[in-house]
């Protein structure tokens, strides 16, 4: 599995997915990606773990965008070679991100949504990552400190004690932006 997870994190579908997730939150998901793009989520997943590749006509459009050849485009997926600076910069407007996002940015999934709200919730409520751990019953403040940054997961009894806590729905505390609910 970890072969599979390496693959894809490495996959140009995969990354271009991540990047524009900045910018369109259905996109976070490989459900919410796959129905924007009106494909099976089994298929996106197959394609961005190197399992499957893209179907022909998705390699030639972007292939006849770039003004390059399909076995091209197949061999920067395949790892087999890489682009020059003038594609990076077609790509980049390709995929419509950044070059620096494309070439320099660790596109690692986005932090969990419900790392954002904790940490919105508990400074909102002038409550400090001690108290906040003392709630839940973690072992000391650094604790706290991943989680709310997303290095750390947090146990569903634990949101379930948060989202009371802080008079919420366990959907709006994973699932909402409440920074932007106030």
């Amino acid at each position: 599995m970890s072969n599979v997870t390496a693959k894809t994190s490495a996959n140009v579908f995969y990354k271009a997915r991540c990047e524009a997730a900045t910018h369109n939150e259905q996109l976070s998901s490989r459900e919410g990606a796959a129905d924007i793009m009106s494909i099976d989520r089994g298929r996106l997943y197959r394609i961005e773990s190197g399992i499957a590749n893209p179907y022909p006509e998705e390699i030639r459009l972007m292939a006849d965008f770039l003004g390059i050849s399909q076995s091209a485009v197949g061999n920067w997926e395949q790892n087999h070679r890489k682009p020059d600076i003038e594609m990076i910069i077609r790509l980049a407007e390709y995929f419509g991100v950044t070059l620096d996002d494309l070439v320099l940015r660790d596109l690692r999934p986005p932090i969990p949504r419900y790392s954002g709200n904790i940490r919105y919730l508990r400074l909102s409520h002038g409550i400090t990552q001690e108290q906040m751990g003392e709630l839940l019953g973690l072992k000391n403040k650094s604790s706290q400190s991943l989680i709310e940054a997303g290095k750390s997961g947090i146990s569903v009894e634990n949101l379930e004690k948060l989202a009371d806590f802080f008079g919420v729905t366990l959907d709006q505390l994973v699932k909402q932006d409440l920074s932007k609910e106030q």
